[in-house]
This record gives C-alpha cells, structure tokens and sequence, in this order.
C-alpha cells in the first residue's frame, strides 16, 4: 500500500497535478540596501548615505539638544552635513567622497 501511495505520489507531481511548483527560472533579487541618516537643521532636512550597506552613519547633537550635523563614513566614502552652515539652516560638508551623498 505505501509503494502505491508513493507511486502515486510521484506520478501526480511528474504530471504537475499537485499544487507544487518549483520553477527553476525563478530568482530574486533584494534592493541594496545603504547605510543611511537624515538630520533636520533648521526647516531642511538632508539624507546622506555612504553609498554601499557598510559603515556608520552619526548624528551629532550641541548643548542645546539639538542637531549641530551628521556624518557618514565607509573607508573612503564620506559624507557630511553641518547645521552651521547658511544661518542655522544647515547645509551638506564641503566635501563628499567616494560612492557616498549628501542631498536635500
């Protein structure tokens, strides 16, 4: 009784009558994800990102409790924000390396 069960079995998923389908073509693929942060300075808020899914991204924070900037960084992709900058209303660093950005 078993070996007709699997034979059976066998023969269904040969067939494709069970609800089984394993397709071979299939693939997935995930977005890359970055290592990012937004800081607010002032009324704007700026995105930088290292451009890859390593390294580390900090908002700093003066006495105040509010943000005086952000930086992120992987070997050599570097971005940064400062809140100094354009009065108050902060503004990307000066300098942006690499695969890494700053945007508003």
């Amino acid at each position: 009784m078993k070996r007709l069960l699997l034979l059976g079995a066998a023969l269904l998923l040969l067939c494709g009558c069970l609800p089984i389908h394993l397709d071979p073509t299939l693939s997935k693929s995930t977005a890359a994800a970055y290592t990012t942060t937004t800081v607010s300075c002032g009324g704007n808020k700026f995105t930088l990102s290292t451009g890859t899914a390593a390294g580390k991204c900090t908002i700093t924070y003066g006495s105040d409790g509010n943000p005086s900037g952000a930086t992120c960084k992987d070997g050599n992709n570097t971005a940064s924000a400062d809140c100094a900058l354009n009065g108050g209303q902060g503004g990307c660093g000066k300098e942006t390396t690499g695969s890494a950005s700053c945007r508003n």
